[in-house]
């Protein structure tokens, strides 16, 4: 089981990510402080990659059955069963 972001950073769609998550972060008892060190973690540290390429990589290690439990606005939870 994996729960995590998935979500190509080099996709359009991470633009929206980004403005999503801004908007969580300075709307809660946050600033644009927390929100900069927020990004510079996210860029040096967080590596987040898009479902299908996941799948793709669990398929080619023998992985055969898959169930999502969860796509919540990038955020998915991924059952995996390998024979």
């Amino acid at each position: 089981m994996c729960s995590d972001l998935m979500v190509d950073k080099k996709e359009p769609s991470h633009l929206d990510l980004l403005e999503y998550w801004k908007a969580f972060v300075v709307k809660n008892p946050a600033d644009q402080d927390i929100w900069d060190w927020l990004m510079e973690h996210y860029q040096t540290y967080d590596h987040p990659e898009a479902l299908n390429n996941q799948l793709d990589w669990l398929k080619q290690v023998g992985f055969t059955d898959f169930k999502i439990n969860i796509f919540n606005n990038f955020w998915v939870h991924l059952m995996a069963i390998k024979p």
